[in-house]
């Protein structure tokens, strides 16, 4: 079975959507010589509660080039050419949900989740997976 599994992500477009575009230009201003830095201790704390886990997660970051967020990933015509399902934690995506809901597509909800939930609770984010393989195989 071939699918696409999206989850908190903006759908591949063709053209940047405005809030694509927004989200490049805050890191274009955050930048220096090239380079964003990654998110901090403090900047997760909110969305990895855990101190041991977000101290990890955090020694495991690398600052990104800003060629990272600037680059164009190329969106083939007939996409998608699979069955698609959708899982929201956040509000960040809400082009992404309305399109999901619009073709028909399984969404499932996490309500009151960080864009990080699936390192705070990755068995429920691992069944909400097999629980959009089932419901796509239909």
């Amino acid at each position: 079975m071939t699918a696409y599994l999206l989850v908190d992500a903006g759908l591949p477009e063709r053209n940047l959507s405005g809030a694509a575009l927004a989200y490049l230009e805050q890191r274009r201003t955050q930048a220096r010589e090239g380079v964003v830095d990654p998110w901090s201790d403090e900047e997760l704390s909110p969305a990895l509660p855990d101190p041991v886990l977000r101290r990890q997660f955090v020694a495991e970051l690398q600052p990104w080039p800003l060629s990272f967020f600037e680059e164009q990933v190329p969106v083939f015509p007939d996409w998608p050419d699979a069955s698609c399902g959708y899982i929201r934690f956040t509000a960040s995506y809400p082009e992404a949900v309305a399109r999901a809901e619009a073709e028909g597509w399984p969404v499932i909800r996490f309500d009151g989740a960080d864009h990080f939930h699936m390192l705070v609770d990755p068995f429920a984010v691992t069944e909400a997976l097999l629980e959009l393989r089932e419901r796509l195989r239909g």
